[in-house]
């Protein structure tokens, strides 16, 4: 009872949190009432065809590294078209971004403890803004704040308007169903499919600013300094050569493992690590693993050939992967990384679905062809936790990728 007063206060002062700060917003653009969303497009798509481009700011406030790397092909096709691209953000990305991500021209902080009225005093001039995140009654009351801080009301977002969108509404729908900040938004589109979420920047890049690509052409991009790269495969061919077999000679795989996502139920136990790490040992071939995110107690298993990760920055995780045999971790940033350089790898969902009835293990699937994905399919009337996958479903794909 006390557990249920408490989440249906939160959801009070959330959903007051966004009619005060929906109304500031109104405020400080009270001078944009000219504004037509029609004839702004039409001028941004004429600029960029001339070859003049325009400014752009991605909205990922509350996202993660993964979701800046999945659109790290839409700043990068921005950029070759001439345009001026800001991020705006938390600290948390702030440390990580401009070290993968050096093209973008500007990233712009933002706190989601700081006061709305912050951002008023200097706020950056944009062309547009691109949320491609769903509605989340949770966490719009910080959208808008953030959308203080930028001066522009042509916003571009998705599935911000489903009651009027044609998209078939379910019996006693969600909170997060329907958008309580659906009047900001300039321009809607609606993807509520189990495509993968490239398909939301093409959608934006071909049909908002007349730039034509196929999904089949979308890349992810990263780029990370030279001298980063060069100690990281300076460790690498060390390592080799410590653990390189004297009577086969054979060069050994590096594995690089992963446990943990962005919450426990989308993690690895540590028994299905030490289970992977048992079998890699006993394998035919020589396997060296670099673990990421398990402390050492949590390993039963002990050799010299299993190490855990050296490096402390998010750069020389990304040239530890892109310089791997083979990547194995559940759905997070790992699996974006691994799609940049097309790398092998095997990696695990749970079935789950958004609360717009997508099926998140689709939409986030790994894009690139060496990736294999694997599901955990819980019994009737258990919870979907990844932690309960069994190393059967994974020694399966290990084998498949012809590891025995």
């Amino acid at each position: 009872m006390f557990k249920e007063l408490y989440k249906n206060r939160l959801i009070l002062s959330r959903l007051l949190r966004i009619k005060f700060n929906m109304l500031l917003y109104r405020m400080i653009n009270r001078n944009n009432r000219n504004f037509s969303p029609d004839e702004t497009q039409r001028q941004i798509a004429e600029s960029i065809k001339n070859g003049k481009g325009c400014r752009v700011a991605i909205l990922l406030t509350g996202k993660g590294i993964g979701d800046a790397v999945a659109v790290s092909g839409f700043i990068h096709i921005l950029k070759q078209h001439s345009c001026e691209v800001s991020i705006i953000c938390y600290d948390r990305l702030l440390g990580v971004l401009p070290k993968i991500l050096p093209y973008v021209d500007k990233f712009i902080r933002v706190d989601r403890h700081d006061s709305i009225f912050k951002y008023f005093s200097h706020r950056e001039n944009v062309d547009a803004i691109v949320d491609f995140s769903d509605p989340d009654v949770n966490f719009d009351h910080h959208k808008l704040k953030a959308l203080c801080a930028l001066n522009c009301r042509n916003i571009i977002g998705f599935n911000q308007d489903l009651e009027n969108s044609g998209v078939p509404i379910p019996d006693n729908p969600p909170r997060d169903f329907f958008s309580m900040i659906r009047n900001v938004y300039a321009k809607i589109f609606t993807n509520i499919e189990n495509r993968p979420f490239l398909s939301r920047p093409v959608q934006v890049l071909r049909e908002y600013f007349g730039i034509s690509l196929a999904e089949s052409d979308y890349r992810y991009y990263i780029d990370v300094d030279t001298a980063v790269e060069q100690r990281v495969t300076e460790w690498i061919s060390d390592i080799r050569q410590k653990y390189r077999n004297p009577k086969s000679k054979d060069t050994p795989s590096l594995v690089v493992i992963n446990s943990r996502a962005s919450s426990l139920n989308r993690s690895l136990s540590s028994d299905i690590i030490n289970k992977t790490c048992e079998y890699l040992i006993n394998c035919a071939g020589s396997y060296i693993m670099v673990l990421m995110n398990i402390a050492p107690e949590e390993l039963k298993q002990k050799s010299p050939e299993i190490i855990f990760n050296p490096f402390k920055s998010f750069e020389e995780v990304v040239m530890l992967i892109k310089h791997a045999d083979l990547i194995l971790s559940p759905d997070t940033s790992f699996v974006h990384v691994s799609a940049v350089y097309n790398k092998p790898g095997i990696f695990m969902y749970p079935r789950t679905k958004s609360v717009l009835g997508y099926n998140n293990d689709k939409v986030w699937r790994p894009v690139h062809e060496k990736g294999l994905q694997i599901y955990h399919d819980p019994e009737p009337g258990t919870p979907n936790d990844l932690r309960d996958l069994k190393f059967e479903v994974l020694r399966e794909a290990l084998i498949s990728k012809g590891i025995v």
